[in-house]
């Protein structure tokens, strides 16, 4: 006889609601040894993914979720999704992509010749800046200088003093020798008349820091087109064998073909193995070890029932397909929410943020919440 593990949700708990704000995508927690949860997230006055004046917000709560903190800010402007890593020197680490809002004049001028890395958004013209990384020491309340990941061969700054256009949907992860290692990407931006962009190569990249997150380069490139399909949103997970594997979402007009696919990289994520495609539809995916040592993949269900789902996973994230699937939330009323992220607590549950609309106001509001869940085990007979 063996042990067999599941997933089953605890509760529910709402962060940060507000009707006057729009919040998402992507919330991130981190979790201190004293209990404090500090969730990171993005709120703007005006829908969409893309818009020019995010509010950068920091909550936190001391009692398990029940209660929360008011927002602070911590950073502006066109800013995207929010990704925290608690290192274990006790260092927090939050990765974000940037832009810069430019003029109509400069956006024609540059945006064939950047791969769709210049971009019309509601009235406004931007520039992918790139992605950064701020320290803090203190959880969050005071924050370190912009440190951008510079360097990606064969793809230039949009304009001078920028840095290369990465795209980030990913926690940093701290690998067992030191070295900090976050899944940027390439994106490919339809311009202001929903033209095509230059044929360019779009993808995950693997971005190394040896010294807590200050400077980074370039490691190696975890996937490229591969029979007509790219991918962008990217997290990654090392496994106790050292092997580190990428969760990657597929760019497909249809949302019905949005299944995971993975790469495996076993040199410290140089080189890595070509997309495999896994019977698990859902996206982004982000991945947690638990105590067991099993690894749960929370990801957004955007379709419907619209919600949260959930697969408890072995280790080296080898089960993927054959892994039962955790309904954490089905009821949802559109596409535009997900994008969760796990963090553990204290009591070896895991705490999944994610943003979320619901049925009650038809989807009007999208808040920031999160869903305890925990491993539970039989005997196998």
């Amino acid at each position: 006889m063996g042990q067999i593990s599941s997933l089953k949700k605890i509760r529910d708990l709402d962060i940060y609601r507000d009707e006057a704000w729009y919040c998402g995508p992507g919330p991130s927690a981190a979790v201190y040894a004293d209990g404090e949860i500090v969730v990171a997230f993005r709120r703007s006055k005006g829908e969409g993914h893309g818009h020019h004046a995010v509010e950068a917000c920091v909550v936190r709560s001391t009692d398990g979720g029940q209660t929360w903190s008011e927002p602070t800010v911590f950073d502006s402007g066109p800013i995207r999704n929010q990704n925290l890593t608690l290192l274990s020197d006790g260092t927090l680490l939050i990765a974000m992509p940037s832009a810069d809002l430019i003029t109509r004049q400069t956006y024609e001028s540059i945006r064939d010749a950047v791969g769709g890395s210049a971009r019309y958004h509601g009235g406004y013209y931007q520039a992918e800046r790139g992605s950064y990384i701020r320290r803090s020491s203190d959880r969050g309340r005071t924050w370190s200088q912009r440190y951008y990941a510079d360097s990606v061969p064969g793809w230039d700054p949009v304009l001078p003093g920028f840095s290369a256009p990465l795209e980030i949907r990913a926690r940093v992860i701290e690998l067992r020798n030191g070295t900090l290692l976050f899944p940027a990407y390439i994106f490919s931006f339809q311009s202001e008349d929903d033209s095509t962009v230059p044929d360019r190569t779009f993808g995950p990249k693997a971005m190394a820091s040896q010294d807590g997150g200050r400077t980074w380069t370039h490691r190696g490139d975890i996937a490229t087109s591969k029979a007509g399909i790219d991918f962008d949103e990217t997290e990654v997970i090392e496994c106790p064998s050292g092997k580190i594997v990428a969760f990657m979402r597929p760019t497909f007009a249809n949302n019905e073909d949005m299944y995971l696919y993975t790469a495996v990289s076993v040199d410290g994520g140089s080189c890595w193995s070509s997309p495999r495609k896994h019977d698990l539809w859902g996206y982004p995916i982000s991945p947690l070890t638990m105590p067991s040592g099993r690894v749960l993949l929370a990801y957004g269900y955007r379709r419907p029932p619209f919600g949260i789902r959930a697969r408890l996973v072995d280790p080296e994230c080898e089960d993927i397909d054959q892994a039962e699937e955790l309904v954490v939330r089905d009821d949802g009323s559109i596409r535009d929410l997900g994008y969760p992220q796990s963090a553990l607590l204290d009591d070896g549950t895991a705490f999944i943020s994610y943003y979320m609309n619901d049925v009650s106001d038809d989807g009007s509001t999208k808040y920031i919440c999160a869903s305890v869940v925990e491993e539970r085990y039989r005997v196998a007979r």
